[in-house]
């Protein structure tokens, strides 16, 4: 935010020329900037700002600023890729990461299932009598971690 904004903001809680003072601004400086019209290059901002949000919208959320540069470009504007991030910085605007659905298991149709020894039954007699397990994958910066746990039916221990 430029001082003059600033001030122009707080004039109604405090008086202009303190706040210039205090600013180390001209008194006569904020009023010409008062009196001034917005640049071309705010007023372009302003619309691509305006284009930026409807992009951004019309893809659910989903498109950074490389794609939102493209989509402009592609319809005849002429902005640069480190203008539209900055101008989708400013105005909050982030993406909607998407995690896509990665099929770990390829199952054999052919391939006999394997029995259902316990049939629901959890109760064990004995300690080591039945072992229960499941597994688990982790997803790392290195890729995929599986863990697998081995539990003791009987002393609820996990024993691997």
């Amino acid at each position: 935010m430029s001082r003059y904004r600033f001030i122009a903001e707080e004039r109604g809680k405090h008086s202009v020329r303190q706040m210039c003072a205090v600013l180390k601004v001209s008194v006569s400086g904020f009023y010409d900037w008062l009196k001034r019209e917005t640049s071309r290059r705010s007023q372009a901002n302003s619309s691509f700002s305006q284009r930026i949000c409807q992009i951004h919208a019309n893809s659910r959320q989903t498109y950074g600023y490389l794609r939102v540069h493209a989509e402009l470009r592609a319809t005849g504007e002429r902005v640069g890729k480190h203008r539209v991030a900055r101008l989708m910085h400013q105005l909050e605007l982030k993406t909607k990461g998407r995690r896509r659905f990665r099929s770990t298991t390829q199952r054999d149709e052919n391939h006999r299932r394997a029995p259902n020894l316990l049939k629901g039954d959890f109760k064990a007699n004995g300690r080591n009598d039945k072992w229960l397990s499941d597994i688990t994958y982790i997803a790392t910066y290195e890729g995929w971690l599986y863990l697998v746990g081995i539990q003791d039916a009987f002393s609820g221990r996990i024993v691997g």
